[in-house]
């Protein structure tokens, strides 16, 4: 009983030095927030810089059944 009461004290200790750390950054990175230029935060100044992918213009398409006959002749081939 005694070890049971002894782990569930350190067990709890523990806990909350962890839990205590996650409040400590979220309170840190909430006044971080709070101080600094909100389009400066949220990123959108990095996003304006950035060129689209169009992948689908390099990619082409091929009907499913010229696929499959590729296939077929690949495998006849082999």
């Amino acid at each position: 009983m005694k070890f049971r009461t002894i782990w569930i004290r350190t067990t709890h200790r523990y806990m909350g030095v962890i839990v205590g750390i996650q409040f400590i950054f979220w309170t840190a990175s909430g006044l971080f927030f709070a101080w600094n230029d909100i389009d400066a935060v949220h990123g959108d100044t990095l996003m304006a810089h950035q060129h689209p992918s169009f992948i689908f213009d390099t990619v082409s398409v091929v009907p499913v059944a010229t696929a499959v006959e590729a296939l077929k002749s690949n495998v006849t081939n082999v």
